[in-house]
């Protein structure tokens, strides 16, 4: 695959995501409740699958460009020193600099990531969701189409 069909990939997938989010807010407040406007999970799933076919998830389902996506949204939540492999920082800041990490690192590879910290907030958020309560303010939360969370009080997390 091509770096900039990769960049674009990406790019697509977020503005999706902040049209399903923006869609869902604003229908929730004509509405006054939580209606979902539309499902299209079933295209972005295949479309991460097919990303997943060209750079390939690790044991455990683990998978960089999913991690890139939601985990560190989109690259926002990046800082450095969060990801590393061999001792060395890798950045992850941008979709260009993931793709640069998963054509320039051997399959053989893994990355490492900061375990305890990665997945103590991992387990609390997806814990915090499947109760329905925002991880930050203990609201109730509401879902995309996509089903991400989303908190009425306009908390990122």
């Amino acid at each position: 695959m091509e770096k900039e069909l990769f960049i674009e990939t990406i790019e697509v997938i977020e503005k999706q995501q902040k049209i399903d989010e923006a869609n869902t807010k604003h229908i929730n407040k004509v509405f006054g409740g939580f209606i979902e406007s539309y499902n299209n999970s079933l295209i972005n799933n295949q479309i991460m699958k097919l990303l997943q076919a060209e750079y390939p998830t690790y044991p455990g389902g683990i998978c960089d460009i999913e991690y890139f996506c939601f985990e560190l949204d989109f690259g926002r939540k990046y800082k450095d020193g969060m990801v590393t492999q061999d001792d060395e920082i890798v950045d992850l800041s941008t979709s260009g600099k993931l793709w640069d990490y998963l054509t320039s690192t051997p399959k053989s590879k893994k990355m490492i990531l900061l375990k305890i910290k990665y997945r103590t907030k991992y387990y609390y958020t997806k814990a915090m969701h499947f109760v329905g309560l925002c991880p930050k303010c203990f609201s109730w939360v509401n879902y995309t189409t996509t089903g991400r969370a989303i908190c009425p009080n306009g908390c990122k997390y």
